[in-house]
């Protein structure tokens, strides 16, 4: 299971987006006890699909069993509702002392206005004792559809609200988070971050709810400890111990600077989650990379540990082995080179494996030497797409040395897959088992309408780098506003960049300045989101640098018209006058003059563009020439 809060919030995400619904509890040294004697206690905790523990008790104990072999943390449910709250998703909050739950759906959104609360249901024991009322309640809450039902109404009505909402909606994630719903409120005060830091959160909460807790925990403790010291004694007596969970032998190790709880900037993580999300059913997938939490405070999770993630209905496992940021590129040590040391540094850890998969030239050469299994390489660069003198990668300096590299990796490798069409007949040439994929968008993501879409709002997507300019697509956007009508331009994603791009828009007049916002990175979900309320997509990456543009795809999949320069719509799905226009020269009047013209292209066009490009579709496609 996943063993930090971070992931447990990716995990629950991703199976809140999955075709069924999911129960999730939080387990306490409470719990231990009363599920001995409580029916409707143990039935949910045997039909939880997921437990993250909640409370320090719980996660000694795990350590303590496992002799030190499980690390797991601590992911309190109070926590976890207010991280999975500050994510774009629906919820409803049902629970709750008195008007708790009202005042916790205003706080929560007013923290992030992009929560859609759905439903607010305080579910006072009156109405939950009235069969009746209580039909009624499940009703409007399954109406609701939201992705996320946070239950807190204490143990074991709260569970027993859960197994009943299980069988009432057809998808989505039931939790059961006890007084997390009034702490979010403002109703019930958590402790001093000091006392949780010093694991006394207990005696905070028993000091503002004595006459409710004391009794409970007088109770609770000693049976807890009675419970672990038994385990200890039987698994001395039968001379086993509980280890960490490590996966079976796997059918395919992927080894990318890939987090699946942290997206990052760039094509190939994005084709990554795709797999993660759509792996033929019954393939048994473990990924090696990163940790990507960008700052230390955000880093809870401790490498060479194994931890199983749900995406939409896949299951896979992941083992993060160095911790990086794929979107910094002022990077001293190469981030290829931390993945391929880390990996070997746990190698031992690794399951035996059918196939290696691995999507860069250096990672691909390293490993093939090191682990000798059969080897799936993705490219996913034109010919010399990292070595131009454009590119940001290391490899610029040693452009002949790369080539004859990846010559050697594609002659090795069992089967090779390139999203670009040209060079995939080149690399054919070594390798007669190399196929041509196009990339996909996800349809579970990409949103074609929205009620607000703006026609004249221009959006730029990518890592902010030389290679994509977005210089170009300032300038772009500077001339587009001498021609009239109030356009607008949104910029998404991050990179070295950056303060230049900022820099440029500050010295822009105070009227036009207004109509650029500058997003950062953003979730796959957000990116979608914004895709759908604008109306143009403008992409001047430089000649050579593209595979097989799949921010193009999404964006044609979302309804907008494209712009695009010369060289990066490798795929040649633009066909000017219809789905938008290429522009043969890099000047930014041109640019403007062709957003301006891509008004009277039909949406429907684009769509229709990259309707045979659906996820399901494309990776089946692959995995199938893999499998031949």
């Amino acid at each position: 299971m996943p063993s930090s809060l971070q992931a447990a919030v990716a995990t629950i995400v991703e199976m809140a987006r999955g075709e069924k619904p999911y129960l999730v509890v939080t387990p306490n040294i409470a719990h231990v006890k009363q599920v001995e004697t409580c029916p409707i206690l143990q039935q949910a905790y045997d039909r939880a699909d997921f437990s993250p523990p909640d409370g320090w008790p719980v996660v000694s104990a795990i350590r303590h069993l496992s002799r030190g072999k499980l690390d797991s943390e601590r992911v309190p449910g109070s926590d976890l509702l207010i991280e999975l709250c500050r994510r774009p998703v629906s919820v409803a909050l049902v629970g709750g002392a008195g008007d708790s739950a009202v005042l916790a759906a205003k706080n929560l959104t007013r923290a992030n206005p992009s929560l859609d609360v759905v439903s607010i249901e305080c579910a006072p024991r009156s109405e939950l004792e009235n069969r009746s009322a209580r039909n009624e309640l499940l009703e409007r809450i399954a109406n609701a559809r939201p992705e996320i039902i946070f239950v807190g109404l204490g143990v074991p009505r709260q569970e027993s609200l859960a197994l009943e909402l299980l069988e009432t909606i057809d998808r989505g994630v039931v939790l059961c988070v006890g007084a997390s719903i009034e702490f979010a409120a403002g109703t019930l005060k958590r402790a001093p971050v000091a006392m949780q830091r010093l694991k006394l959160e207990w005696l905070h909460r028993l000091a503002t709810e004595p006459k409710k807790l004391a009794r409970r925990y007088a109770q609770s403790a000693p049976h807890f400890v009675r419970t672990v010291v038994a385990q200890r004694r039987a698994q001395a007596e039968q001379g086993i111990a509980m280890v960490e969970p490590i996966p079976p032998e796997l059918d395919r190790l992927i080894v990318h600077q890939f987090d699946p709880a942290n997206p990052s900037p760039g094509g190939i993580d994005t084709c990554l989650r795709g797999i993660c999300r759509y792996f033929p059913e019954g393939t048994k997938i473990g990924i090696v990379g990163i940790d990507a939490a960008s700052t230390e405070n955000e880093r809870d999770r401790v490498l060479g540990r194994w931890e199983s993630h749900v995406v939409g209905d896949r299951q896979f496992w992941f083992l993060p082995v160095a911790h990086l940021d794929p979107g910094n590129q002022k990077r001293r040590v190469p981030h290829s080179l931390r993945l391929v040391l880390g990996a070997m540094k746990y190698r031992r850890r690794i399951p035996k494996f059918r196939l290696l998969q691995a999507h860069r030239m250096d990672t691909a050469v390293a490993l093939k030497t090191v682990f000798r299994r059969p080897l799936a390489y993705f490219v996913h660069t034109q010919d010399s797409g990292l070595t131009g003198s454009t590119s940001d990668s290391i490899w610029r300096y040693a452009s002949r040395v790369h080539a004859a590299l990846e010559h050697h990796v594609v002659r090795r490798a069992d089967d090779v897959v390139v999203f670009n069409p040209d060079y995939a007949q080149q690399l054919g040439l070594h390798n007669p088992n190399t196929i041509f994929s196009p990339t996909w968008f996800d349809p579970r993501v990409i949103q074609q309408v929205a009620q607000d879409r703006d026609p004249h709002r221009v959006l730029w997507v990518g890592r902010v780098e030389e290679p994509k300019d977005p210089l170009l697509a300032i300038a772009a956007f500077a001339e587009l506003a001498t021609l009239g009508d109030a356009w607008k331009l949104d910029v998404v994603g991050g990179g070295t960049l950056l303060p230049a791009l900022e820099a440029e828009i500050r010295s822009m007049p105070e009227e036009l300045r207004s109509r650029v916002t500058i997003h950062g990175r953003l979730a796959p979900a957000d990116v979608a989101r914004v895709m759908a309320e604008c109306g143009v997509f403008l992409m001047t990456s430089h000649a050579g640098y593209e595979g097989y543009p799949r921010v193009l795809v999404e964006s044609l999949a979302s309804g907008l018209t494209a712009v695009v320069t010369e060289g990066s719509d490798t795929g040649r799905l633009i066909v000017d006058g219809t789905n938008g226009y290429t522009v043969r020269q890099r000047d930014p009047r041109l640019l403007a003059a062709a957003i301006v013209d891509s008004l009277e292209c039909d949406s429907s066009a684009a769509v229709q563009t990259v309707a045979g490009l659906q996820a399901p579709v494309v990776i089946e496609r692959i995995f199938n020439a893999s499998a031949a």
